[in-house]
């Protein structure tokens, strides 16, 4: 835990003990709520692409040359009245690896130093509209699925969680990479 996320809960904690000692015998309840964000690391940021003189946010419709690096997408806006899907990795840092407006038959993925935007070429096993547990994109030769196991209290106005999924990278050099991925489909009412 940093120092600001201490000296937070410190000050929270004291002011809620203050609160409640001047309420005798009065319960209140208190529900403190927090907003995961992921922001790209500091030398993400800062890095550029000097070939072309483009930050790594551009967005872009197909993968750099080299060795597959997944990266971290920088917060994603959902416009109002639409749906989208979020996946983090499920390991440290909790990277925002994938995201979906579901309106859109495609995705962004942060790869070698780019927001790259892939496109789905199949879809199973429908949740609610545009929420779809298997999909698959393609960009250039490379075919990515995704597979996710959505909670079973699904509840599209408070979101749908997703405790695991997977999304596996095929290179057409047959390489393949497999990201263990969390998530959150929800929609912005």
């Amino acid at each position: 835990m940093n120092r600001l996320s201490k000296s937070l809960t410190m000050f929270v904690s004291l002011s809620l003990a203050s609160f409640l000692s001047g309420c005798a015998n009065l319960l209140v309840p208190v529900v403190i709520a927090t907003t995961p964000m992921v922001l790209p690391s500091p030398e993400n940021a800062a890095k550029k692409n000097t070939s072309a003189g483009q930050s790594d946010s551009e967005v872009v419709k197909t993968i750099p040359e080299g060795q597959l690096v997944f990266g971290s997408l920088p917060p994603q806006l959902l416009p109002e009245g639409q749906c989208g899907l979020f996946l983090w990795g499920a390991g440290e840092g909790r990277p925002l690896y994938f995201f979906q407006n579901t309106a859109e038959a495609r995705a962004i993925i942060p790869v070698n130093g780019k927001n790259i935007i892939i496109h789905r070429n199949a879809a199973a096993r429908q949740i609610v509209e545009g929420f779809f547990a298997r999909q698959s994109f393609i960009v250039g030769d490379i075919k990515i699925s995704v597979n996710l196991q959505p909670d079973q209290g699904r509840n599209v106005l408070k979101g749908i969680v997703i405790p695991s999924g997977v999304i596996n990278v095929t290179e057409n050099s047959g390489r393949q990479s497999v990201l263990s991925v969390v998530g959150l489909f929800n929609c912005k009412l």
